[in-house]
């Protein structure tokens, strides 16, 4: 059987088609290769003795910022003319040089983000683009790409629009990082866990230093944390008695919770929660450990055998203030392990015991994901009477109610 020359000519196309989607996977495979090794790299360069990263904070941050800053650097690459592979190594060696000079000032230059948020941001786009030339230099020495992308070749106005993304992208992405952590510092002075909060105080100086922490400036905080959290690590060096009291095994556990050792903790509370030395406050701060630790299921029976022994108390303010917290944490463990009925039954019974504003809000957030709006109206309704300032929360609340499942058949309007 004959084969004619058109024959041989498709197939002689479809060879190369081949050869060239497997160089094009080939490239990708070589350029996210060297990325990974590139932001690892840099987060090792840039990173301060706690572990956060100068500049970025996190590590995520960096990868928005070296992938917003690659198409602009992908243009400028295919304005440099090498001919051969030779060329592009040298080319790319310069370029490795230069990116050091610049990771080298970034970690040394503790004052970059105090000159504004402008200044911060110009920064980060220049060492992203720094190291993504470096990527593409080396991923055009490995594997030469044949042709640039078609969107190199466009008009100004497109190349001002890859400047920007690579301006503008990561500016957004670290100001919701920067409001998260800022929540986060927030709830974490709140419950006293102050590594926690000296971590977030780090991120957040990296991010926008000017931010202001209850009215006290982001700089003094994380001065005073720091101190704070150097004091407390010096007080768990000291060992503890051989026959450690009650109140010495809690005054350490303490510690140990504020600076979120929750393991240590809840060895040393073991021996608390049960036989002659048992004190029940101990399976509250048991439960915590456990929530903390994200272990759900041992933190809600720690939290159910604080209710059943507040139960059989006499009730006064002690034993209604201690079943209401033993509640409370039950129904979040519960939530966490999506147990909707022991979560409901938990609300309620917290409702009950102290019907404050902020209870009646956690029972119809219950409500409204359990998808009862009708009750969570009630519930949102209760809390605003008891505290005006929920309102908005309320509205927030009411309006998702309207949208989400239907809700708004289900709603009632004020």
């Amino acid at each position: 059987m004959e084969i004619t020359q058109t024959e041989i000519n498709v197939r002689k196309r479809g060879g190369s088609m081949i050869k060239a989607s497997s160089s094009h996977q080939f490239r990708w495979l070589i350029f996210a290769a060297i990325t990974i090794a590139a932001a690892t790299l840099t987060c090792g360069q840039l990173a301060t003795p706690s572990g956060v990263t100068r500049l970025f904070a996190r590590w995520d941050v960096l990868m928005v910022a070296l992938f917003a800053a690659a198409p602009v650097t992908l243009m400028i690459v295919s304005r440099v003319e090498c001919t051969n592979r030779k060329q592009n190594a040298v080319a790319c060696l310069g370029v490795i040089i230069a990116a050091v000079i610049v990771l080298q000032l970034s970690s040394s230059l503790e004052i970059i983000n105090r000159h504004g948020l402008i200044v911060a941001s110009l920064s980060r786009s220049t060492v992203a683009c720094a190291v993504t030339l470096v990527v593409v230099m080396l991923t055009r020495v490995i594997a030469t790409a044949s042709q640039s992308p078609l969107f190199l070749e466009s008009s100004w106005a497109a190349k001002l629009t890859l400047i920007s993304i690579a301006l503008l992208v990561p500016a957004a992405y670290v100001d919701s990082v920067a409001e998260g952590s800022r929540i986060e510092l927030e709830k974490a002075l709140q419950s006293r866990r102050f590594a926690l909060a000296k971590q977030h105080a780090e991120m957040l100086m990296q991010l926008h230093p000017n931010t202001e922490i209850q009215d006290r400036p982001l700089d003094a905080l994380s001065v005073e944390l720091d101190a704070l959290v150097k004091d407390l690590d010096s007080a768990t060096q000291h060992p503890l008695p051989r026959r450690p009291s009650s109140s010495e095994l809690g005054q350490r556990v303490m510690i140990l919770m504020q600076l979120d050792r929750n393991e240590e903790a809840i060895r040393l509370l073991s021996p608390l929660t049960h036989g002659p030395r048992f004190e029940p406050i101990s399976l509250d701060y048991l439960g915590l450990c456990f929530q903390r630790l994200e272990r759900f299921e041992e933190s809600l029976h720690a939290y159910q055998a604080a209710v059943t022994y507040w139960k059989s108390q006499a009730m006064n303010e002690r034993s209604r203030a201690s079943l209401a917290s033993a509640w409370k944490g039950v129904g979040f463990a519960a939530r966490r392990l999506n147990h909707r009925r022991t979560e409901e039954h938990a609300y309620q019974q917290l409702v009950e015991l102290a019907p404050t504003a902020e209870n009646h809000m956690l029972l119809a957030q219950c409500y409204r994901e359990h998808q009862k709006t009708r009750l969570a109206s009630e519930h949102t309704t209760r809390a605003v009477q008891l505290a005006p300032e929920m309102q908005a929360q309320s509205d927030s609340m009411l309006s998702s109610m309207s949208t989400d499942h239907f809700g708004c058949w289900l709603v009632p309007r004020r």
